[in-house]
């Protein structure tokens, strides 16, 4: 578990935690969770451990994932999101960059995925955010959303968003708690 300087403001610690060099967006080595056969995962907190986040996922053969990732206060759980998809390897990089670059460089909340939208033409690669409230629940604190990976088609260069090929996603949902 890596110790970090103190923070007071639960969205500081959690942007950090899930970008610091410990972190898969920060191309951290995940650890193996023994008690959870073929899942891998990080564990962030602050020196006095009053804030904790914890991100566990697994991945298959076929590249199908999924995973959650949490945060206590003390004692009280604070943040909790599930996640599931598809990734093949050949995006999962890609991914890893607009996790980090969200997460370092975004005040706004994004559902602790990446930005609403960032594209990289030379890499090839485009990514997609949306993130909604989530419908059946009175608390606003709900959120559920799908971030999405297209791959831009050579013929499209000149403008990203003309043509290109959704190749790996992911549904997520969570809560934030008072």
């Amino acid at each position: 578990m890596h110790e970090l300087k103190h923070y007071t403001d639960p969205f500081d610690f959690i942007r950090y935690a899930l970008s610091c060099e410990q972190s898969y967006a920060g191309g951290g080595k995940a650890a193996s969770v023994p008690e959870m056969p073929g899942w891998k995962g990080y564990e962030v907190s602050d020196p006095e451990r009053k804030w904790r986040l914890v991100d566990r996922y697994w991945v298959n053969k076929s590249g199908m994932s999924g995973g959650y990732t949490c945060m206590w206060d003390g004692r009280d759980i604070k943040m909790y999101m599930t996640l599931q998809g598809f990734y093949p390897k050949e995006a999962t990089l890609f991914l890893r960059e607009v996790l980090k670059f969200t997460h370092t460089h975004h005040k706004e909340f994004l559902g602790f995925r990446g930005a609403s939208w960032l594209s990289r033409p030379k890499l090839g690669f485009i990514y997609k955010n949306r993130m909604s409230s989530a419908e059946g629940f009175d608390q606003p604190s709900c959120f559920r959303g799908k971030e999405a990976v297209y791959r831009i088609l050579p013929s499209s260069e000149d403008d990203p968003t003309s043509s290109a090929t959704q190749v790996g996603y992911h549904l997520y949902q969570g809560a934030m708690f008072a």
